[in-house]
């Protein structure tokens, strides 16, 4: 029968913690290491973010107005892509939204009186980002 002295026990849970932390650290920086936050916007209309592991996008509108902003993104899941768009306003404010499945992989922002992609809508965007 093994028994294992405090300072054992001590010095082997200090090598395994030890090697769990190297671990850690070793793999987190490569798996974020062309990952990049993004951020557009237009002058002082408002703003969008989206966070460097591609999971949060952020959208503010800064003025009190009757126009909106908006980011529309697209977001890759395997062989699946879906076109999502997160919009704030027409009053000063932020929305969040969460990607649950996939990454996003392009985003642009837009701005105006609408900013919905759909057929009439009277929107500004700037240049599409692909990440």
């Amino acid at each position: 029968m093994l028994i294992m002295t405090s300072h054992r026990r001590t010095r082997r849970f200090a090598i395994v913690a030890g090697a769990a932390a190297a671990c850690l650290l070793a793999i987190s920086p490569a798996a974020h290491a062309g990952a990049r936050a993004w951020s557009d916007g237009y002058g002082n209309v408002g703003h969008g973010e989206i966070v460097f592991d591609r999971k949060e996008i952020v959208v503010c509108d800064s003025r009190n107005d009757t126009d909106r902003v908006g980011v529309e993104y697209e977001v890759a899941y395997g062989p699946f892509r879906r076109t999502a768009l997160l919009q704030a306003g027409p009053r000063r404010g932020c929305k969040i939204d969460n990607v649950l499945l996939g990454t996003i992989t392009s985003a642009k922002f837009c701005y105006g009186g609408d900013v919905s992609s759909g057929p009439g809508s009277y929107r500004h965007c700037n240049n599409t980002a692909r990440f």
